[in-house]
């Protein structure tokens, strides 16, 4: 398998450089060298396959072979909007979300919400999402959105969007309609540890989501999320 790097920018010229992690990615880690073939993705809407040309302690000049840019992507958008776990059980949570193809991730402040990430932790989810394409050949990044109260959220996406929210007295996923397909996004909503009060379950109702239980137990966030992503993934196909 040709080792893949993400290269932020354009891939339209004849060489590109690599630095800081991607960088030290080919050349510590996998202690890549002159002449190797490897894979460029830019995050949005191009691959391209390149060599090495020459390296140095933090950076890699490659020569670009050939180059091929992605189709517009005309499948479901999927939003995932949650509240954070705790330590490292996030950073799982977004490398599976990223190998699910989740489209954009939105921590979501509630009255229960633990965990406020700031902006070095984003800085470093954005980081495991470019590890977890690189890992699962996806070639568009998961989008890292800025912490976003519940409410603002429900008002920005319950016009234009399907809207289901975790909930244990909601209807089960297989009883949840496949969005219209005048719908072209679906975003789902995971509650905190505690659950989202009965405040906020209500206020999502009333703003057109559809409760969903995704199982008899009580799932932690992490889980909740990816039990959604998982499921939601067959309506994006």
């Amino acid at each position: 398998m040709t080792a893949r790097f993400f290269c932020n920018g354009s891939l339209n010229g004849p060489s590109v450089t690599l630095t800081d992690a991607e960088a030290h990615h080919l050349i510590h880690v996998l202690r890549m060298s002159a002449g190797e073939a490897v894979e460029l993705f830019n995050g949005r809407d191009c691959v391209a396959q390149a060599k090495i040309v020459s390296t140095g302690r933090r950076h890699a000049e490659l020569h670009v072979l050939r180059r091929r840019l992605l189709p517009a992507d005309a499948r479901l958008r999927l939003t995932i909007a949650s509240a954070v776990p705790k330590g490292d059980r996030c950073r799982w949570m977004i490398e599976k979300l990223t190998e699910f193809g989740i489209d954009r991730f939105v921590s979501l402040r509630t009255e229960r919400s633990v965990v406020d990430p700031g902006r070095s932790q984003l800085a470093k989810l954005r980081q495991t999402v470019i590890s977890a394409c690189r890992q699962s050949g996806r070639n568009r990044l998961l989008s890292i959105e800025q912490p976003q109260e519940l409410d603002k959220l429900l008002d920005a996406v319950a016009a234009e969007e399907s809207v289901l929210v975790a909930d244990r007295g909601g209807v089960t996923f297989q009883d949840t309609r496949v969005p219209a397909a005048a719908s072209k996004s679906l975003t789902m909503i995971v509650g905190p540890e505690g659950g989202l009060t009965p405040r906020e379950l209500q206020a999502a109702r009333s703003a057109g989501a559809t409760p969903v239980c995704l199982g008899p137990g009580i799932l932690r966030i992490e889980t909740a999320a990816i039990a959604f992503a998982s499921l939601s993934c067959q309506w994006a196909m």
